[in-house]
């Protein structure tokens, strides 16, 4: 890579060969038939995938070969609502309304470094109103062909260490399912000794013989932060939690102890469970939960039985299921709890998974800040692939 010699044009921030192209010389005008299929017949499976204009990549499957888009590929999907592009290489079939079939003209862009240069556009939310107007206006930076495919060559390698971080995260969240299922049912036991814990059914589950069913209003105090407002500062000392996922500083702290914090009860009723060590504060409707006696439950075993029970949603005698967070909710969950060293076993199989979901997740922000980073350095020119100091494309 070598740093770029802008042109001295006015007007222009664009490397001397490059073009800047208006949208609609970049894309090929020609009729395109493309069936498209109701959500309410999306399958989870089938033969066809489908497309839509939503965040996930992939949103469903379908069988019906009369819906299959039998245009010339690559084409890029733009969600006329959503904004979001998607580049598409294989068979597939149109979601519903606001998915527009992009077609590149190839003997000026190249497909790759087309759907690249979409995403780099500067296109302004209208919310849930049709973008594709705006999208028209845009024009699209063009080096020569030999240079499109350098640079998308290089974004291309860096998206698929995105999506490889991510399905690693994906993998390792689904084992750390399949291990809090296994150890609140077995224990700590080797699988292929499971079948020699002698069990018990309870009201929610099955859980080994020796182990006990107790509410956490019997074993833990909990209380509600203490603040009414955000008071995040900048640059201050002690950690704020509220009912969002994000951490904020305050100046102050209400609260030196270790407990564990159950955000909750927010205008969508989302809650999150998180530990914590040392002086904090919380917003008002976060409950705050210490245990009475350390001796019998750990706290980050703690952590774990209250996440798997508030997701899975059972609550003793409560008659009905809410998704909000009260005191009574809280009050009259059901702990699991097997002995001390089983509860700090169980703790630290997940907290061994959790770090690498934590470091798998870190991975990805970085990967996602440098992929945000040469996207705009390689679109606007500032960073040349491909192209040697004699203002040549190789």
């Amino acid at each position: 890579m070598t740093v770029n010699d802008y042109s001295t044009h006015p007007n222009e921030e664009l490397p001397k060969n490059w073009n800047a192209a208006n949208f609609s010389e970049t894309i090929l005008h020609q009729r395109v038939d493309v069936g498209n299929i109701k959500k309410q017949n999306y399958m989870e499976t089938g033969k066809f995938p489908i497309i839509d204009q939503s965040q996930d990549y992939i949103v469903g499957y379908s069988n019906d070969e009369t819906l299959v888009y039998d245009g010339e590929l690559p084409i890029i999907i733009f969600g006329d609502h959503t904004r979001i592009f998607k580049f598409i290489d294989f068979p597939f079939i149109c979601g519903a309304d606001g998915t527009k079939v992009l077609q590149p003209n190839q003997e000026i862009v190249n497909p790759e470094y087309f759907y690249f240069a979409l995403k780099s556009l500067n296109i302004p939310s209208k919310g849930y109103n049709r973008h594709y107007r705006l999208l028209k206006e845009q024009k699209i930076p063009l080096p020569p062909l030999s240079e499109q495919r350098a640079i998308a060559h290089v974004l291309s390698t860096v998206r698929q260490a995105i999506d490889t971080t991510e399905r690693v995260i994906a993998a390792t969240r689904e084992l750390k399912r399949s291990m809090m299922k296994h150890l609140f049912t077995y224990g700590p036991v080797p699988v292929d000794q499971a079948d020699q814990v002698p069990l018990k059914q309870t009201e929610i589950e099955e859980i080994p013989e020796y182990w006990d069913e107790i509410s956490l209003g019997e074993l833990c105090d909990f209380t509600t932060g203490k603040l009414n407002a955000n008071k995040a500062v900048q640059g201050a000392k002690y950690p704020f939690f509220t009912c969002a996922q994000e951490t904020f500083q305050i100046d102050d702290y209400s609260f030196d102890q270790e407990a564990i914090l159950l955000a909750g009860n927010n205008a969508q009723g989302i809650y999150s469970v998180k530990y914590y060590n040392g002086k904090f504060d919380a917003y008002q409707r976060t409950y705050v939960i210490s245990i009475t006696n350390p001796s019998k439950l750990d706290y980050r075993y703690l952590l774990y039985d209250l996440s798997r029970k508030l997701n899975e949603l059972r609550y003793r005698s409560l008659g009905t299921v809410t998704k909000y967070l009260t005191s009574r909710i809280i009050q009259l969950l059901i702990l699991t709890i097997p002995p001390k060293n089983t509860q700090n076993e169980i703790a630290r199989f997940l907290d061994s998974v959790a770090e690498k979901i934590e470091i798998e997740e870190q991975r990805k922000s970085s990967l996602e800040s440098l992929f945000d980073s040469l996207l705009h350095n390689l679109m606007t020119g500032k960073i040349r692939v491909g192209f040697n100091n004699d203002n040549e494309t190789n």
